[in-house]
């Protein structure tokens, strides 16, 4: 390390003052008609709209090829490169005075800068792609990638394990909301002892101003969410070293119904190794009780609570027969049907923790397993009442996802 510089962002087009190799080819421009009146076509909305996605699309381009210029400047990280640093030493073979010291400070501020450089990077990374997320016409990524384990310098292997897929809400204070209470995002979440990749896709804008996903009355007419989220599994793939075997999806409330959705389709059951809806809101288009098809037997967990008003744990009736929702532990009995299991009565009932009741269906096919949290409202469990749309009933004695999704989707690959 003597005589090394921590490698420090310089004038756009550098890198500790040298300059960057060429950057890659410049994304793949949006189609589009070419306009008659170009100068008006500027002004449009649409016009205004796609030139702005380009702009991003460069930017985003120019990040990656930073990030990857900087990690190449980088290696080896400092953790490899001190552990078999000797000290120097005196004539009587003791350490010189005060070098253990210096060296101890210098391993110290070379692996703060090292990790502030990767997370910089990230940050900048995830700004520019939200701007991406608002159209899914770009053929940029789409994703939110978030890199868990480069935050936990000690918190073991640097890896990818997976993709979670789920709704993101809204923005809160640089994370998302489901980012924030499903815990995804986690520092040492791991999944087959590597680090996870979490991907927060949003879903678009239906009846009534809410954000919807496929399957719910008031989502958009016509929209392709089981195509959109395979085409979020496709980038991420080809952004990350994705093990195609363990990718995953969970989801809340509408975002749940949709994960059954996914499951109950065979293009999406053969990409997807587990599923996990939470709270999930099982509208007739997710096809909860009819009309499910996975073409496979589907691991499937899923959690909620007893005092949900939004989504009622037993079941909702509706004039209008597409908001109809089925009782919850009759729609698992179901998933144990499809699953191969001979009986509709769990194999085993425990309760791991207070106020939570675990059910299991050990299907020939797959495990349906099932957790009833009384006195839950419309919540992601967490200890900390992340999930703030059950409040006030929105504190459990578990987090779910640490204490069963993780574990679950860990027992289970295509």
């Amino acid at each position: 390390m003597d005589g090394e510089s921590v490698p420090t962002a310089g004038p756009s087009g550098t890198l500790n003052g040298e300059p960057l190799p060429p950057p890659p080819p410049a994304p793949a421009q949006l189609p589009h008609s070419p306009p008659t009146d170009p100068e008006g076509w500027k002004k449009s909305r649409s016009g205004k709209r796609i030139l702005e996605l380009q702009q991003v699309e460069d930017s985003v381009a120019q990040l990656l090829h930073f990030a990857g210029c900087t990690l190449a400047a980088l290696h080896p990280d400092p953790i490899s490169t001190f552990t078999d640093k000797t000290l120097e030493t005196d004539d009587d073979g003791a350490a010189a005075e005060g070098t253990e010291e210096a060296d101890s400070k210098q391993f110290a501020d070379y692996a703060e800068a090292y990790y502030t450089t990767l997370n910089d990077i990230q940050l900048n990374l995830r700004t520019s792609i939200r701007h991406l997320r608002l159209s899914r016409a770009s053929p940029a990524p789409l994703v939110d990638p978030h890199f868990g384990s480069l935050a936990n310098p000690g918190g073991g292997s640097v890896g990818v394990g997976g993709v979670a897929v789920g709704p993101d809400l809204e923005l809160l204070s640089g994370e998302t909301v489901q980012e924030k209470l499903s815990q995804f995002s986690e520092v040492g979440n791991l999944i087959n002892s590597r680090g996870i990749v979490a991907a927060y896709p949003l879903g678009l804008e239906g009846d009534g101003g809410e954000t919807s996903w496929q399957g719910a009355p008031y989502a958009v007419t016509g929209v392709d969410d089981i195509g959109f989220a395979l085409d979020i599994v496709t980038e991420v793939s080809a952004l990350l070293n994705i093990d195609s075997s363990r990718v995953y999806a969970a989801g809340k409330s509408n975002g749940g119904g949709f994960v059954n959705l996914l499951a109950c389709n065979k293009t999406s059951a053969a990409v997807f190794a587990a599923f996990a809806p939470v709270s999930a809101a099982l509208y007739p288009d997710t096809l909860s009780m009819t009309g499910c098809d996975p073409g496979r037997s589907i691991p499937i967990i899923n959690s909620h609570g007893t005092a949900d008003a939004t989504v009622p744990y037993t079941g909702k009736t509706s004039s209008s027969t597409d908001r109809s929702e089925p009782d919850i532990q009759t729609w698992r009995e179901a998933w144990a049907t499809r699953n191969e299991c001979t009986s509709k009565t769990p194999t085993s009932t425990t309760k791991p923790f207070k106020n939570a009741t675990e059910y299991e269906w050990a299907c020939s096919g797959a495990t349906v397993v099932g957790v009833t949290v009384e006195g839950l409202g419309h919540s992601w469990p967490t200890t900390l009442g992340l999930d703030p749309s059950g409040s006030p009933e929105n504190v459990a004695s578990f987090n779910m996802t640490s204490a069963f999704i993780l574990p679950f989707f860990e027992a289970h690959t295509l």
